[in-house]
């Protein structure tokens, strides 16, 4: 499955922001990925006013509070001067704010066609306001105006100390598989899957 946002009706914005030397773009269209192919996707919300969006997706049949994965992506306004590298580090202390222990990565430059996005992941030992750790995964693509942000957040059993993992009493070496897999696909569709779609 491929997520939904390539190339719709182009808003006009700033330029969008690019590597040194390569000449400005007059539009960014949106952003494409897709979806990780191990799980059957259905729509979790869809949530859009002006130009702002929000959409998720979680594995058919899971429910929202006991879902091991979400995935979103979302489109919002910002200040022209905002990186996508600040933007990721404004989302690991937003986690930090809810969470008893965090470990984080990034944020780490990555070229897509030509522009200056960025990756960063964020590790959540316990989540407050829910019984589960997680491991999330952000990419961000910035244009002047407005930023598109790709979050996938992959759940587990709460511990004391984020990265510390424990997968239960009931079949450990199985759960402990699926959800190395799992982490595997975030990090790939987030590292490798993005595309940028410029009019």
């Amino acid at each position: 499955v491929t997520g939904q946002s390539r190339c719709r009706g182009c808003v006009l914005l700033a330029a969008v922001t690019l590597l040194p030397g390569l000449a400005a773009a007059s539009c960014l269209d949106g952003i494409g990925f897709e979806l990780p192919k191990s799980v059957q996707w259905v729509p979790a919300g869809d949530d859009s006013s002006g130009e702002r969006y929000r959409r998720e997706w979680r594995p058919a049949g899971a429910a929202a509070q006991s879902t091991q994965w979400v995935i979103s992506e979302e489109r919002f306004v910002i200040d022209e001067e905002t990186t996508a590298g600040e933007i990721i580090e404004q989302a690991f202390g937003s986690t930090a704010a809810d969470c008893n222990d965090v470990k984080t990565t990034g944020p780490e430059a990555i070229e897509t066609q030509g522009l200056a996005t960025a990756w960063g992941r964020v590790i959540c030992a316990h989540n407050r306001d829910g019984d589960y750790g997680s491991f999330t995964d952000y990419r961000v693509v910035v244009d002047g105006t407005g930023a598109y942000v790709l979050k996938s957040e992959v759940r587990t059993l709460p511990s004391p100390m984020a990265g510390a993992l424990s997968f239960g009493s009931d079949a450990p070496d199985r759960r402990a598989a699926e959800f190395l897999a799992r982490l595997e696909a975030s990090d790939t569709m987030t590292k490798k899957s993005v595309e940028v779609c410029l009019d």
